[in-house]
């Protein structure tokens, strides 16, 4: 019986070595992580700014953020937890996302089409883009959309987070 040290194959150095070389790998995957939560946690701060949401802290709670995003997007925020459901939940949470960014380009008054494709196939560099920009928020421009009256419809009150002016709470 052969232990991971007694191996014929490779020495106990060997072994040293390769896990060295996978716990490298994956501390510089950490860190690449964390850097890119924080470069996002800040440009979602500066477009939650310019959106009128209170407190730049929303940006950073990592499911919070995302909700807060549906919810500029006119989809109801509680739809996020659709992501859990096995075998297409996460699919029809990217819809949703996508059609959230699609509200968002429009209330920047960006081109709804070109600024969705780019917030669908590299959201980084979207975000970026719109959180910088000189554009202004403007959410009663913006008509409602079609699934206002819908069970995807945001009836949801957020301390905070303006309501988008269109639709009336009950």
């Amino acid at each position: 019986m052969f232990t991971l040290y007694d191996s014929p194959t490779f020495s106990r150095a060997e072994t040293w070595g390769i896990f060295a070389l996978f716990a490298s790998f994956f501390l510089v995957i950490l860190i690449l992580a964390f850097a890119f939560y924080i470069i996002t946690a800040i440009f979602t701060a500066l477009l939650f700014t310019k959106a009128g949401v209170d407190g730049k802290w929303r940006a950073w709670v990592p499911i919070y953020n995302t909700m807060i995003m549906l919810k500029l997007g006119d989809i109801n925020p509680w739809w996020w937890f659709i992501g859990f459901v096995p075998f297409g939940g996460s699919l029809v949470l990217a819809v949703f996302v996508v059609m959230s960014y699609y509200r968002i380009n429009l209330k920047l008054g960006k081109s709804p089409v070109g600024f969705t494709i780019l917030a669908a196939l590299l959201p980084f560099i979207w975000l970026i883009i719109i959180s910088v920009d000189k554009s202004r928020w403007n959410a009663a421009a913006v008509p409602a959309p079609g699934w206002s009256h819908s069970i995807l419809a945001d009836r949801v009150r957020f301390t905070g987070v303006p309501n988008q002016g269109y639709l009336a709470f009950r």
